[in-house]
């Protein structure tokens, strides 16, 4: 069972693509509590993530990434990423204050 479906091309079977370029994605873009809708947030690699403006919780990155699943039915595991402004002042998400 996925945590939330997602906007992204697949790649290979348990892949799928960055939606900026070429690569495989490793991150999904959430809000402040977890959520993604794949008709505003994207799916990145690890370097559009960080080109884009995106922040990361340092609690998050020792988590378990979200289980998510493309309009194909691909089923991946991606990390989430913040958008701009998206966390607390000690930038951490809404499961780490």
């Amino acid at each position: 069972m996925s945590d939330f479906s997602i906007c992204a091309a697949s790649l290979g079977p348990h892949t799928v693509r960055c939606n900026l370029c070429t690569n495989m994605a490793t991150r999904a873009q959430v809000t402040y509590w977890h959520q993604h809708d794949p008709h505003i947030h994207y799916v990145y690699c690890e370097s559009c993530a960080a080109q884009n403006g995106n922040e990361f919780c340092s609690c998050c990155e020792m988590s378990s990434p979200f289980a998510c699943e493309n309009e194909d039915g691909v089923q991946v595991y991606l990390m989430p990423a913040y958008g701009a402004e998206v966390l607390d002042s000690d930038w951490m998400c809404c499961e780490h204050p």
